[in-house]
C-alpha cells in the first residue's frame, strides 16, 4: 500500500435508516498486515460493487484502526489524537471500548 495515496474517509454522513459493526482483532504477523492493506485498497471497489445493487440505498463504509495497531500496520506517524478507545455516553446509549484493532461500519 503506497501511503502517500491515501486519502480519508467520509466519517460524517447523514443518519441512515441501517447499519453494521464489525469489531476485529489482527493477529500478529505479516499475513495479517497484508490482509488489512488488501482489504483497504479495495474498499471502495467493494462498495461500489454491492451498492449498485440498490443504488438508493446509498451504501457506505468506513474502516477505523486501534492506536495498538496503527505502528505495525502503517509504520508512519500516528494521526493527531489518536489514542486507546475511552468509552463514553450513557444509559441505553453507550459505545463500550471493546479489544478489537479495527472496526468497519457498513451503513445504507
Amino acid at each position: 500500500m503506497d501511503h502517500h495515496e491515501i486519502e480519508p474517509q467520509a466519517v460524517d454522513g447523514a443518519v441512515t435508516r441501517s447499519a453494521i459493526f464489525l469489531v476485529a482483532t489482527l493477529n500478529p504477523g505479516n499475513d495479517s498486515r497484508d490482509r488489512v492493506h488488501d482489504l483497504c485498497a479495495d474498499l471502495g471497489g467493494l462498495v461500489r460493487s454491492v451498492g449498485k445493487r440498490v443504488p438508493r440505498g446509498n451504501l457506505s463504509c468506513v474502516i477505523g484502526f486501534g492506536a495498538a495497531v496503527w505502528d505495525s500496520l502503517f509504520g508512519t506517524p500516528r494521526p493527531a489524537g489518536l489514542h486507546a478507545f475511552r468509552e463514553f455516553g450513557s444509559g441505553e446509549r453507550k459505545a463500550v471500548a471493546t479489544p478489537g484493532d479495527q472496526i468497519v461500519c457498513c451503513r445504507s
